[in-house]
């Protein structure tokens, strides 16, 4: 694609506009998990609703055996290198030429369904925050991979759940490591999939890059509007 570059970065840890609830500007949009007011909130609820009993039969086999030095509290073991979301950084263009931000948004959910067709529910988004006062108008989504044990509970788990959903290292021939794992293989694919997803949008409307010192049109204000008051989250929960 040569008019245009998408770009997806993904990453272990977070951005501090997408914790800090002064970055939420007035036209920054978001999507937290059970309706959070802040990315560190969505997190927190998350966890504790959906993980919390995985966590508590997890120390109790600890106490069991008398390993104290290895049970967690909820906010110690998210914070966690292992458990923590995965933030990923998605964007169109530069700062001179780059989506309108409701063509951003767009292209951004067509690709969530696009993922979510290829991979299932593994996937699952605890939240989703644009900025577009930077110089680059962005993405910031943050998730965690859950997998499925044989009683069919979730759990948080990489390698597992990448391998239920069929994900195959780079590097079938060779040892699995920090150089040849599922996840780069993950990230390989979500980073093809949002490059043709945003080609296509440009071959729809080739009109849909926007110079960053051009206005908000009215109807751009009223879908913002919009989408602040529940439409993005109900777009992603679809």
């Amino acid at each position: 694609m040569d008019r245009i570059k998408a770009t997806y970065r993904s990453c272990r840890g977070v951005g501090k506009c997408a914790l800090c609830p002064e970055w939420r500007r007035e036209l920054d949009l978001l999507y937290a998990y059970n309706g959070a007011e802040d990315v560190g909130q969505a997190d927190k609820l998350f966890y504790e609703e959906m993980l919390c009993h995985g966590l508590e039969a997890q120390n109790e086999r600890y106490r069991k055996k008398g390993n104290y030095g290895r049970i967690w509290t909820m906010d110690e073991w998210r914070k966690s290198v292992r458990h923590r979301p995965i933030e990923n950084v998605l964007l169109v263009g530069n700062a001179e030429c780059h989506f309108r931000l409701r063509a951003l948004v767009e292209t951004y959910v067509k690709f969530c369904d696009r993922r979510k067709e290829r991979f299932g529910d593994i996937l699952f988004l605890t939240s989703v925050f644009t900025d577009i006062r930077s110089e680059i108008p962005h993405i910031h989504e943050r998730y965690v991979l859950l997998y499925l044990d044989d009683k069919g509970a979730r759990h948080i788990g990489i390698d597992r759940a990448l391998e239920q959903a069929g994900v195959d290292v780079p590097f079938p021939e060779n040892e699995e490591g920090r150089h040849n794992n599922r996840k780069m293989k993950f990230d390989q694919m979500c980073r093809e999939m949002w490059r043709d997803t945003v080609a296509e949008a440009l071959e729809d409307d080739p009109d849909t890059e926007l110079d960053r010192d051009a206005r908000l049109s009215l109807g751009d204000l009223i879908w913002i509007s919009e989408m602040r008051g529940g439409g993005l989250m109900e777009r992603l929960q679809s």
